[in-house]
């Protein structure tokens, strides 16, 4: 069900594009208006709220360039290219707890909710999916 609705939505886009260019003329200032914001609501859904296939780079929890800025060992892998800032995202940094967007902290989410730090413990990541969910 869900991913149907995805598909509408960037069919929806791809049909305001399309009609944009082929049948709106440039005196149609309106309409042209009405289908830009259109877009725009369509492209903020995907910013915002359409979370990708692997729920750990949502952008409610990482953002890539707050997370090497943040963590300066990875940013070192990174450059030196032995990993991916994402990958090492994935695989090492939530499950050692470390920081990936300003908006979410995993140990500070356990440490203020105890019944999930009792029953999460230390499964940063099964934490953070938790708080996704």
């Amino acid at each position: 069900m869900e991913n149907k609705f995805i598909i509408n939505i960037y069919y929806i886009k791809e049909r305001l594009v399309k009609h944009k260019v082929k049948y709106i003329k440039p005196n149609h200032s309106f309409k042209i208006i009405i289908i830009n914001i259109l877009l725009k609501v369509i492209d903020i859904f995907f910013e915002l709220i359409y979370v990708p296939k692997d729920i750990l780079l949502s952008k409610f929890i990482y953002n890539e360039s707050y997370y090497l800025a943040n963590n300066p060992e990875v940013s070192e892998l990174v450059k030196e290219g032995k990993m991916k800032a994402s990958e090492h995202w994935r695989k090492i940094g939530v499950n050692k707890g470390l920081v990936a967007n300003s908006m979410f902290n995993v140990i500070y989410y356990l440490n203020n909710n105890l019944d999930l730090k009792e029953y999460f413990q230390k499964d940063y990541k099964g934490a953070a999916k938790h708080w996704l969910e």
